[in-house]
């Protein structure tokens, strides 16, 4: 064949059906190579954009898990690199960035964080027409794993409680911790954020910042008198952790939750404690101690074991509220007798 000349090949049925007499029409399309996002060229810097489009929808803490990924994998493939071509985002180089995580000790737990980081951004750059090859994250970890305990008994709580602090810091991270069990386990992240606003007579009600739902409960004299130690009519919020909201407020509380844990870790190694010491303790005991306290798992969903927080609120939502509201006045009962 000579070169431009196309050869079309029929059956002889179709040739001898046809009667010899056939004319071939060929029309020639263009397929379009697949767009890459604008100004993304790149796997840092198409990150980069998504923690921007995070922050500029007031969506601070998911553009902070975001960073932070994107941090270890600047510290993964040398600080000195400011892109990375995704020709590069291979198999081969997610496994690698698997072991750098895991002979530097970063948890099972944390290495699923980063990778499932990593799945949403590869989701994101296909949808966006960059080509990516398949079963990136196949040999990966992106699960999670039971973590080591967490929780203290009810004497460890009244140790807390009855504990004299060694410096006005400590004592705002001790209040915090006790206000954080008392309230079911509430995240330091939403007591930062509380205002009058939330109470209303004698319930408390607020939607959580990790997944938006909303959560109520009774409001008993043990939670106003730790308000009222903190109460300032100048300042917006409930406690001093934050003194505004947007950006500068999540940096605001940023650095108050580090000194928080910092305080609290210093008070646990002072009181001999089994467990380091941090927010996240109040809330995980609190469970456990419902739970040794005959409180029906539903009710509690086995606190902060359970792997899906959708299924935790559906056996939540079928629950009578008040049975709660009772389950956690007789812990504070034995708390506080």
């Amino acid at each position: 064949m000579q070169k431009g000349e196309i050869e079309v090949i029929v059956s002889r049925e179709l040739y001898n059906l046809l009667g010899h007499n056939i004319e071939v029409h060929i029309t020639v399309k263009d397929t379009p190579e697949p767009v890459k996002a604008q100004g993304c060229g790149d796997m840092l810097s198409f990150m980069q954009q998504i923690i921007d489009e995070k922050e500029a929808n007031k969506k601070f803490r998911t553009a902070e898990t975001y960073r932070t990924t994107l941090n270890r994998w600047h510290d993964f493939i040398g600080i000195n690199q400011s892109t990375i071509g995704w020709e590069r985002v291979t198999p081969q180089s997610i496994e690698a960035f698997a072991e750098y995580l895991q002979k530097r000790g970063v948890t099972k737990n944390t290495q699923s964080f980063y990778f499932r980081i990593l799945r949403a951004v590869y989701n994101r750059a296909t949808r966006e027409g960059i080509l990516l090859p398949d079963g990136l994250f196949k040999e990966v970890y992106t699960g999670k794993a039971k973590t080591r305990k967490r929780a203290v008994s009810i004497d460890d709580i009244r140790k807390i409680v009855k504990a004299e602090p060694d410096s006005e810091s400590e004592r705002l991270a001790r209040d915090l911790f006790v206000f954080s069990f008392i309230t079911r386990g509430m995240a330091l992240v939403d007591i930062a954020h509380l205002t009058a606003a939330n109470i209303a007579g004698e319930h408390l009600s607020y939607n959580r910042h990790k997944s938006g739902q909303p959560v109520s409960m009774e409001w008993i004299p043990e939670m106003q008198r730790l308000v009222d130690q903190y109460a300032d009519p100048n300042r917006k919020f409930l406690f001093p952790l934050m003194t505004t909201d947007g950006a500068e407020g999540w940096k605001e509380y940023k650095k108050s939750s580090q000194t928080i844990n910092y305080q609290l870790h210093k008070l646990g190694k002072r009181l001999d404690f089994p467990v380091t010491l941090t927010l996240y303790v109040a809330r995980h005991s609190w469970a456990t101690i419902a739970k040794n306290s005959g409180v029906p798992t539903a009710l509690i969903s086995d606190a902060m074991g359970h792997s899906s927080e959708k299924m935790t609120q559906i056996y939540l939502d079928s629950i009578d509220a008040g049975r709660i509201d009772k389950a956690n006045r007789d812990i504070i009962s034995h708390l506080f007798r």
